[in-house]
């Protein structure tokens, strides 16, 4: 128990390379399942829903950034106008 636990303090890194693949692999999967709690929780039509859920799953990598970009555009940005910038061009 001794020794694990010098190994596990120790910098060296044989130790550290096989628990920083662990904290990025639990950390993709709360980022997987909060973009889909994300999908579900928005006002949009059941056959979006199922496509972007989809889309997450089959292709995760390229389904979380599209889902990011459309996310972006459709994104209601008013609450720049209570710090004075505003997107839209004032109207002559």
């Amino acid at each position: 128990m001794r020794d694990a636990l010098f190994n596990f303090i120790g910098l060296k890194p044989q130790n550290v390379i096989e628990p920083l693949y662990w904290l990025l692999a639990v950390g993709w999967v709360i980022f997987v399942f909060t973009t889909i709690q994300s999908i579900l929780s928005r006002r949009m039509g059941a056959l979006w829903k199922a496509f972007w859920i989809l889309m997450v799953a089959a292709v995760p990598g390229a389904g979380l950034f599209a889902y990011l970009v459309f996310c972006l555009f459709t994104a209601d940005y008013s609450f720049l106008e209570r710090f004075g910038l505003s997107l839209s061009r004032p109207k002559r």
